[in-house]
């Protein structure tokens, strides 16, 4: 599994453009993005953000920063190591 700060961070600045809806999720204790439209044929699979989740939850009013990228990293890590109890 890959550490929080590179997950959000790759998937903040990242996430594949050619993907129409790309979606980052949790399958088999592993981070991965997939399209949206095959979130439904993996059963298995736990949505933790979409791409545009994941902009909408960076600043709006300047460029975002490296801490910025950092903190949210930071939450959606809490998130997944949550899950379960």
């Amino acid at each position: 599994m890959c550490r929080p700060t590179t997950c959000a961070t790759c998937s903040a600045t990242s996430f594949p453009d050619p993907d129409p809806d790309p979606v980052l999720v949790l399958d088999e204790g592993r981070l991965h993005t997939v399209d949206a439209a095959h979130t439904d044929e993996r059963s298995k699979a736990f949505v933790v953000v979409t791409r545009d989740e994941l902009r909408q939850q960076l600043p709006q009013d300047r460029e975002h920063t490296d801490t910025d990228l950092e903190l949210l990293a930071s939450t959606l890590g809490s998130t997944v190591a949550n899950l379960g109890g």
